[in-house]
């Protein structure tokens, strides 16, 4: 490097909020001056939030899924979309939660997701991940599976598109593959009791009961003390397996 200085600016803010505003301000200025013809705002949230209450609301949701509560964590998502109807990628967690039980609302909140993705300079890596949403719910989980793969070799870095790409795997019947793409995940991010969880599932159709009861073991450990799901999930993997008096 040169040591060059390229880019000199200040900006103001009122309150704790305002730093996004500013960050994009920042971003936006330092890309004009490099390349001018770049001068649309950029969106350093990536799809995400300027508004602290949504940010918060929508964090609380992807714990309280981890957790199983899928009831409350649909609550918060619905929250953060409430408080900022912009909030791309809280519309896209909020179709994944409704699918679980739900498909049409589900099928409609992913396509406002899709919308705003296809208005909003949001990474290629999270355009990718709504777009997959919009296939799968729409009933292509084929498709969604090819634009996933195709978003992990692009963005190998975003645990949340191996995350989904395991989930569409387990939609198509194919256990092995969920369970790989599962694993690679928990490798990156051992904390995750969401993708601990989920590998258990893959693990049990693909006919590994003791992989997946060794990974609810591994769950129990990251969720609260007396989680409700911790304790009776390891009945469904024995279920799986048609051990029913295990299961009981």
């Amino acid at each position: 490097s040169s040591g060059k200085l390229v880019y000199s600016d200040t900006v103001d803010g009122d309150d704790a909020q305002a730093v996004f505003t500013m960050a994009d301000r920042l971003a936006s200025g330092i890309l004009s001056k490099l390349a001018p013809a770049s001068a649309s705002v950029v969106d350093t949230a990536g799809g995400l939030t300027g508004n602290l209450e949504a940010l918060k609301s929508y964090t609380e949701a992807e714990i309280l899924a981890g957790q199983w509560e899928i009831s409350a964590a649909t609550e918060k998502a619905q929250r953060a979309v409430t408080v900022d109807p912009n909030f791309t990628m809280a519309y896209q967690r909020l179709a994944f939660l409704q699918s679980l039980s739900d498909w049409p609302p589900a099928r409609q909140t992913i396509a406002t997701a899709l919308g705003l993705s296809r208005r909003r300079p949001l990474p290629l890596a999270r355009k990718r991940l709504i777009e997959a949403w919009a296939s799968g719910l729409d009933m292509r989980v084929d498709e969604a599976i090819r634009v996933l793969e195709q978003a992990v070799r692009e963005a190998p870095e975003a645990l949340e598109l191996q995350f989904d790409l395991a989930l569409f795997y387990w939609r198509a019947g194919r256990f092995d593959d969920a369970t790989r793409a599962a694993t690679v995940l928990v490798d990156r991010g051992p904390t995750s009791s969401h993708a601990v969880l989920y590998r258990s599932y893959y693990q049990a159709w693909a006919g590994d009961l003791a992989g997946a009861l060794s990974s609810l073991e591994r769950y129990a450990k990251l969720v609260p003390a007396g989680n409700w799901n911790a304790v009776h999930t390891p009945g469904d993997s024995y279920a799986i397996h048609e051990r029913f008096e295990d299961a009981f």
